[in-house]
């Protein structure tokens, strides 16, 4: 299995077009999505070996294919946790280094840029992220060298055993303090689904929930995510606009191939020339997946359907329905609400909510900001936190270190672990440790009797993954 990457985070959420290869293309329509069958195959690909394919795409004939330095060689090898589309074990999980800046913000943003810079040196006060990816292209000796910092990164956090213990862990460097963190993959199921919902009005229906949360349930506080450009929907965080752009940027970063709108990470320990066995790039325009790819990934993922509630015996089923009815009474559908408007049975509000100081993590949420005057379009990555902002701005006050957004639960049963992180192992884990504004809940699951506590696990354990042949079926 591939440990996937880990980057370091500044500041508050938000990242100039220019440092991932300018603005991204407009997302393609509904009815430019017909090359399903192409975007299987670029899904399951092994970029490492593009000449294997069944398929021509021309992979060879642009760009410079997979890295400097990537986490896995295919999509399906993160998405594969209950079928294809579907989540990521531990192995799977992205490592996370973040510059801690919430709540108390950096006394002095320079000195604490260059402290980061010792750690790794491509930190900026643009670009508060970067990426210390499993993995490196290049002759034996520059492998070499990359797995020796990486491993160098690691060590003050525990190494191998700080990665072993999956929650956060934080050292201070000087002028600067640094979190080692986790993301778990998230499915992908019924994605095409959220996005026609998104188009359609989306955001107003989530505006709605969001009022009648603060009116019902006045301790929870959810809101819609914001992006660098429009409000969020992918992501732990949301931290990305659409369907398109969470793709994109999962190409770049998980694999190191450059895509409009995301370029891909360096090498922080290679030299400027291309690493040996790779074509360099004749033209900074050049990608390793066109737009029409790109297009076809996307159309794949958009056409993986939907979980559905499925049990096998009368007994099983009954006791489900009993436990759908108690999974509302303690509360667990004041967010993880059924229907999402027409989407049926997601069992999510896609809102951000306070999950309290144990869920604390180094890249925020997107914070609610005014700002007076702007002309600029700002590209969002999946992973990026910026130290500052070219304008005065003004935020509305929540705690975006402990934000997240409510996770579907359609397809859970088969979505293990759990949380961001994959800290909990069990459904039964991941309920009691809901703190912040699901803590009332947690509470009272934990002082319901044992028989009820498991009708709800057995209702969790209804919704399971689609069918694979449903995945795997040909054409949209």
């Amino acid at each position: 299995m591939l440990r996937r990457m880990a980057f370091l985070v500044l500041g508050s959420l938000s990242l100039a077009a220019s440092s991932f290869g300018g603005s991204i293309p407009r997302p393609p329509s509904d009815d430019s999505f017909p090359r399903v069958d192409e975007g299987r195959e670029l899904f399951s690909l092994n970029f490492a070996r593009p000449t294997d394919a069944r398929l021509d795409h021309g992979l060879e004939k642009q760009g410079n294919g997979l890295g400097p330095v990537f986490n896995a060689v295919s999509c399906v090898a993160c998405h594969k946790q209950g079928g294809v589309g579907g989540s990521g074990d531990l192995e799977a999980n992205v490592i996370t280094l973040g510059v801690v800046t919430r709540p108390v913000p950096l006394a002095n943003v320079p000195k604490a840029v260059a402290a980061a810079r010792k750690i790794h040196p491509a930190f900026s006060e643009q670009s508060g992220i970067q990426v210390l990816h499993q993995f490196a292209v290049g002759t034996p000796e520059e492998v070499a060298t990359f797995d020796a910092f990486r491993n160098h990164v690691l060590e003050p956090f525990g190494g191998a055993s700080a990665l072993e213990a999956i929650q956060p862990v934080r050292r201070e460097f000087g002028d600067v303090t640094l979190e080692l963190s986790q993301r778990n993959t998230t499915p992908l199921w019924g994605l095409g689904l959220i996005e026609k919902f998104r188009k359609e009005g989306g955001d107003a229906i989530r505006a709605r929930i969001a009022r009648e949360q603060a009116e019902k349930t006045p301790w929870i506080t959810g809101r819609i995510p914001a992006t660098g450009n429009g409000p969020g929907w992918y992501g732990w965080r949301a931290q990305l606009p659409t369907l398109d752009s969470f793709v994109r940027s999962a190409c770049a970063i998980e694999m190191g191939l450059k895509v409009a709108g995301f370029d891909e990470p360096a090498n922080p320990v290679a030299a400027t020339a291309p690493a040996t066995g790779r074509k360099p790039r004749k033209r900074q325009q050049q990608y390793d997946l066109t737009d029409e790819q790109c297009t076809a990934l996307t159309s794949f993922i958009r056409s993986l359907p939907r979980p559905e509630a499925v049990e096998e015996s009368d007994y099983r089923r009954a006791e489900a329905h009993r436990g759908s009815k108690l999974f509302k009474k303690v509360g667990c559908a004041d967010c993880h609400v059924p229907d999402l408007g027409w989407v049926s049975g997601v069992y999510s509000d896609m809102l951000l909510h306070d999950m309290g100081d144990a869920f604390s993590d180094a890249q925020t949420a997107m914070p609610d900001r005014f700002i007076s005057r702007s002309t600029t379009t700002i590209v969002t990555p999946y992973y990026n936190v910026t130290l500052v902002s070219p304008e005065r701005v003004m935020e509305t006050p929540t705690n975006p270190q402990q934000e997240w957004k409510t996770p579907p639960l359609w397809g859970v049963r088969d979505s293990y672990p759990y949380m961001h992180d994959g800290r909990a192992a069990t459904l039964r884990d991941a309920v009691l440790m809901h703190g912040g504004e699901a803590e009332r809940s947690a509470v009272m699951f934990k002082s319901a009797t044992a028989e009820d506590q498991q009708a709800i696990i057995t209702f969790l354990e209804s919704l399971r993954a689609p069918a694979q042949e449903a995945a795997l079926a040909k054409g949209p």
